[in-house]
Formats: C-alpha cells, sequence, structure tokens
C-alpha cells in the first residue's frame, strides 16, 4: 500500500492512507475466542507490497496511549517514513496515533478508533469517532463496512478476500472533508490488496507468526503452505489433520474435500476410503440410488450400482425399502421373525415385583437367500405408558446372556402398578427383527398389591429390616438420628446384621427411594461371585434431578469393612463384577458410589435414563480377583448395555 506519509499534506488524506494501511487484519469464523495474531499485531511480522512499501510490527509499546499497544513502522525503499500505533481491546484493533518522520506525533487521539474486529462478515459495517488531540476541535469519524467476499489474484496464490469500503470524515473550525479508501484483506495475510481514487497496489511477500510464516513454508510437507493451513484452520504440522487417509493439501489442491473433515459429504465413509472404493468423496450417493455410499459399504452393497430396487436377500423387501424402513433392516441379511412374547402373559394382574421375562424361541426368516443366523442379544423394554416413550421406560437393557428368560432385578418395579412390555432380537450378523407389540397392542401386566409384598407400609424398607434399628444411630456423623433424616435411608443387613444408612452425597439425589438387604447365598450364580460377603448384598433405588445425571451415594456401615474388601455389584441380568467406581473411607465405615442414571458400566440396572437409579451390590472379599465382567444366568460372557437403538 501507498506509505508516502512524507508527501501527504491534507491531514485528512494522510490519516485515510495511514488508517487502510496497516492494520485491518480480517480474522476467520472458526476461532473460539479474539487474539491478538489474528489482526496479525505478532513482533516480527512483516508485509512488503509491490511499490516496495514493507510495514513491520516490531515492538510492543509499554502503553502510551493504551495499555496494549504495537508499533507497526512503515518503510520505503529501506527508508523509515512513519509509524502506526495500535491497541487491541475486546475483538477490536483501534488506532491510537500515526507518526510521520517529518511529523513526530501527526494524530494522537483522544480514543482509539476502531479499525479492525472480529469476525467479518459481508454486509457488517462498524463506525466510530474521536477527537485528535493535536489538533483543536478536529474529529475524526470512521466507518469500515465489508461489502463484497472475492477473489484477488496475488504473485504468490489466488486467494478469497474481504472487499472493505473505508470512508473517513474529518470535521473542524475548517469544515468537513471525506474521503474513501478500499482493501482487501485475507484472514491472517491482512491487507492484500489496496485502492483509492489515484493508485493501488498488492502484497508481493510476507512473514507472519512472528516472521517464521511466509509465502513459501510448509512445515509439515504436505503441499498446503503454512499460510493457507491459517486460512483453512488445518494444523501446520500435521500432513492429514482430519486422519482420513489424504494429505491436507490433496485435499484442498487435488480433490476439492474438507481438510478438516474425516467424510466430507457425511455418508460414512472417510474421504480416503472413497478415492480407494471410486466413489465420490463430494457426493455421498455416487450411484444416485437414494442410498447413502457408506451405508451400502457397511451392508455388503455395491454403492457404484444403482441397485435400489433388487431384493438382495431374498426376504420381500428391495434394497431401497430396507433402507427406509424404521428401523433400518439389512438388505444382504434377513432379519428375524420378531419375538413371541410367554410370560408374563397379556393382562396378568398378580405378576411379582421380580418376575422372570420370557418369548418364544428365536426363528431367522426362512426364505432368506443368505445362510441362517443365531441369537445374538435380546433388547427388553418395560414402560410405565403403552407408547414406550424415553421419559417412560422404567427398563432398558440389551443381553447376549439373557436371551429369551431374563428375570428381573429387584427395586425396580412398583406394586400394584400396570406396565407394558416388549423384546426384539438381534442376530449374531446384527440384523434387528421388529418389535413384539409391532402393529399389535403391547402386552401389559400389572404387579401384586403393597399387602403381598415385603414392605407392607411402603416406606422402601422391608419391615423385618427395619424393626430393631437403634433410634440413635447416627452413622453419618451430622448428630441427627439416621432414621429421622428424609434424605436417607436405613435398614439391618440380613447376613452380619450390620445397620447401614444410604444417604445422596451431591445435591442432585432428589430422594432415596428404598433400601433393602439379600443374602447372597440366595444367589445360584457363582461365576466371579467373591469368597465373603461379610455384609451380604445391599439394593437401594434413588431419584435424581434429571435424566441421565451422574450423582454419588454414600452407604454408612455400623462396623468397618475387612481390609482389603472391595464393593461388587451383582444382578440377575447382568452377573457379579467388582465396582471399580467405588471408594471406602479411610475407616472403612462407608463407601462412596459413583452413579450415573441410565447407564449399567456406572451402576444403573435398570439402564433407562428416567431418573431412577437402581443399584444392588455389596462388600466383598476374593480369592482370586474378580473378572470386571460378570456371567449373568449362571455363565458366559457377560455383555449388557444401554440399548441406544430407534424404539
Amino acid at each position: 500500500m501507498k506509505r508516502k506519509l512524507q508527501k501527504l499534506k491534507p491531514i485528512l488524506f494522510i490519516m485515510a492512507v495511514a488508517f487502510i494501511m496497516v492494520v485491518l487484519i480480517p480474522t476467520t469464523h472458526t476461532l473460539a475466542q479474539p487474539s491478538f495474531n489474528i489482526f496479525g499485531m505478532e513482533e516480527g511480522n512483516y508485509w512488503v507490497s509491490d511499490d516496495g512499501t514493507t510495514e513491520t510490527v516490531e515492538e510492543l509499546d509499554p502503553g502510551s496511549y493504551y495499555p496494549r499497544e504495537y508499533w507497526v513502522k512503515i518503510y520505503e525503499n529501506g527508508n523509515w517514513v512513519g509509524s502506526e500505533m495500535l491497541g487491541i481491546s475486546g475483538g477490536e484493533l483501534k488506532l491510537w496515533s500515526i507518526f510521520g518522520d517529518d511529523m513526530p506525533v501527526a494524530i494522537a487521539l483522544d480514543s482509539g478508533l476502531t479499525i479492525a474486529w472480529y469476525p467479518l462478515s459481508v454486509g457488517e459495517e462498524k463506525t466510530t469517532t474521536a477527537n485528535d488531540l493535536n489538533s483543536s476541535g478536529l474529529t475524526l469519524t470512521i466507518n469500515a463496512k465489508v461489502i463484497a467476499y472475492e477473489q484477488v489474484t496475488l504473485s504468490f496464490d489466488t486467494l478469497y478476500a474481504y472487499k472493505i469500503r473505508h470512508t473517513m470524515t474529518a470535521s473542524g473550525p475548517a469544515g468537513t472533508a471525506t474521503g474513501i479508501i478500499y482493501g482487501w484483506v485475507v484472514p491472517y495475510l491482512g491487507f492484500v490488496k489496496s485502492a483509492d481514487s489515484e493508485s493501488s497496489d498488492k502484497v508481493v511477500s510476507f512473514a507472519i507468526g512472528g516472521g517464521t510464516i511466509t509465502q513459501d513454508t510448509d512445515t509439515d510437507g504436505d503441499g498446503l503452505k503454512d499460510y493457507q493451513e491459517l486460512i483453512y484452520s488445518t494444523d501446520l504440522q500435521d500432513p492429514d489433520t482430519d486422519d482420513d487417509g489424504l494429505t491436507d493439501g490433496d485435499e484442498v489442491n487435488t480433490h476439492g474435500t474438507d481438510p478438516n473433515s474425516d467424510d466430507t459429504d457425511s455418508d460414512a465413509l472417510k474421504d480416503g476410503e472413497e478415492l480407494t472404493l471410486g466413489t465420490n468423496p463430494l457426493d455421498p450417493d455416487t450411484d444416485t440410488d437414494d442410498m447413502p455410499d457408506g451405508w451400502e459399504v457397511s451392508h455388503g452393497l455395491n454403492p457404484l450400482v444403482n441397485d435400489a430396487g433388487v431384493d438382495s436377500d431374498g426376504d420381500g423387501l428391495t434394497n431401497l425399502e430396507e433402507y427406509e424402513h424404521i428401523p433400518k433392516r439389512n438388505p444382504t441379511n434377513c432379519e428375524p421373525y420378531k419375538p413371541v412374547l410367554v410370560s408374563p402373559s397379556d393382562g396378568d394382574s398378580s405378576v411379582l415385583l421380580t418376575p422372570t421375562l420370557e418369548t418364544g424361541s428365536f426363528e431367522d426368516f426362512e426364505p432368506c437367500l443368505y445362510p441362517e443366523n443365531d441369537l445374538g442379544e435380546t433388547e427388553w423394554q418395560i414402560s410405565s405408558s403403552a407408547d414406550f416413550s424415553d421419559s417412560a421406560l422404567v427398563f432398558h437393557v440389551k443381553s447376549n446372556v439373557s436371551l429369551t428368560s431374563l428375570t428381573m432385578p429387584d427395586l425396580i418395579l412398583s406394586p400394584n402398578t400396570t406396565y407394558y412390555w416388549r423384546a426384539r432380537f438381534y442376530d449374531e450378523a446384527d440384523a434387528t427383527s421388529d418389535w413384539s407389540d409391532e402393529a399389535t397392542l403391547p402386552f401389559s401386566f400389572t404387579t401384586v398389591l403393597p399387602g403381598e409384598t415385603d414392605d407392607p407400609n411402603e416406606n422402601g424398607v422391608p419391615d423385618d429390616q427395619e424393626e430393631d434399628l437403634d433410634p440413635d444411630l447416627d452413622l453419618d456423623g451430622d448428630t441427627n438420628p439416621d432414621v429421622t433424616q428424609g434424605d436417607m435411608k436405613c435398614a439391618i443387613t440380613v447376613v452380619g446384621g450390620v445397620q447401614i444408612g444410604v444417604k445422596g452425597t451431591t445435591p442432585n439425589v432428589v430422594s432415596v427411594d428404598a433400601v433393602k438387604s439379600v443374602n447372597p447365598d440366595t444367589v445360584s450364580d457363582t461365576q466371579n461371585k467373591p469368597d465373603e460377603m461379610p455384609l451380604g448384598l445391599v439394593s437401594f433405588k434413588v431419584t435424581v434431578a434429571n435424566a441421565g445425571d451422574s450423582a454419588e451415594i454414600t452407604i454408612y456401615l455400623s462396623e468397618p469393612a475387612p481390609s482389603g474388601a472391595k464393593w461388587y455389584k451383582y444382578d440377575s441380568i447382568n452377573g457379579w463384577r467388582e465396582y471399580p467406581y467405588a471408594t471406602f473411607s479411610a475407616d472403612r465405615t462407608n463407601v462412596t458410589l459413583q452413579l450415573e442414571d441410565g447407564s449399567i458400566e456406572y451402576g444403573d440396572t435398570d439402564g433407562a435414563a428416567n431418573r431412577i437409579i437402581v443399584d444392588p451390590g455389596g462388600v466383598g472379599v476374593a480369592s482370586q480377583p474378580a473378572s470386571s465382567g460378570g456371567g449373568g444366568g449362571g455363565g458366559g460372557c457377560f455383555i449388557a448395555t444401554t440399548a441406544q437403538g430407534d424404539n
């Protein structure tokens, strides 16, 4: 840009040119926070124009006008011709003063004029006003407006740049004058072109990043220059920023794909995989058959052939119909028949609180063109509503152990309540049946009355486990008797006769709803079971504030747990396993459990994010370390997770 300050006589023109020249360094929209480097304010940066003018950020001033000020010095053919002092505040770059070789202080402002900001967008404009302290009565106004985003061809690259119109107005005793200058700016490179009514110039070379990044440097050798990496927000030290098998340079310069995305067209295939397969990384459906390339590949179809009307697996549905089905079906593997529900029978009104759910046997689709598969997993749901909405689910697990029979854990179901239940099968190739209740009314059952349970008064503790509690017991040490605290439930263990109290220790625990002690000798499943359980099993049920909440529960003991004992979990679905998210106090008189609503891994046996956490466990001593996975149902590999599929 033109910087011949010593030749510019009218103060307005001096200011207009000086303002436009140095400082309007644009930004990209990908940055989360404003940064002074966005504006090019970093010592060692410089820009050279085709008229021989060089602008250099030489030093950080301690604050002549503003707490953080940068000196930008302007040289013409090696001779210093002027400087500007700039400050940064709140994402805006402000001009505070202008110096010339024959003008010690040409302009000194009482407040900074905003000449750049973060971020830029077409149509945006800002206007600021300041008074010149060196000239009585002179008021300066700058309006900067982004009027276009267009290509600019330079000696080293063709780049998209923001075109900004700068209008400077000076008002004083002698009258008012206005001047206009245009500038084209590129993120991080600053002004690459400027023009007024008389002349224009372009940047021909630069060094930014403290002088380390030039138009030629390519630190990671990926074919994308370092300055281009800044513009594209890629990693200039990693040749493949998105780890998709293509270098950043190849993505930008050859294929036109996004170097920050593994999957530019969002079809579930990485860009590099698409090139290997011959699909188009910019088109999610290369063969235009209305099925995404990634879905076709993952299901054994050819993404280069329009096979929408083909019935690949012989189940009576075309490939496209399988894709459009809700939930989606596998076009190359016949889905199994949906389960037939056996027990509890539909409408049963005397179901116990720990019923065994049973389905008929598994059957794969017989006419299938592919070999039959065995049953791999079964997904089970119990709901308080016939629509099985997420908020109504009380139980939701997928298990590869409880396949056609599942015994409900304790404390999940409530007495005298109507529930709805359903199941669906997954074969070993992960083809999914329809839900058992699809196209019909879901099966329902009603649990027994409170008087037929071990807790007739419905206070959440079996009557025979609270009769002999010490009324003055204070296990949590808060000087209040435990049995009188509304946020704590207490019981006497059926093994060892130890008094226990269960209490929420994070604010989002709304209530402790139930506590129950169980004799572990009644559990026939012995795989991974600890050798000794001196306090038996303790089941509890708590309510948290929000679905999916994490929470902490502390279990207080009237006698310390044995040294070396661990906390174990058991339920009829998942079997025995050591629980890693348990911490005993130094005196071992309490244990704190970290739990998460809806996460079986984090202690919620019902598997549903429904604000209810049901967690059965106990203090155990094992001669051999227990596996982290249980053997639910008496043996076999444990896999039970919260199901995330379509309802």
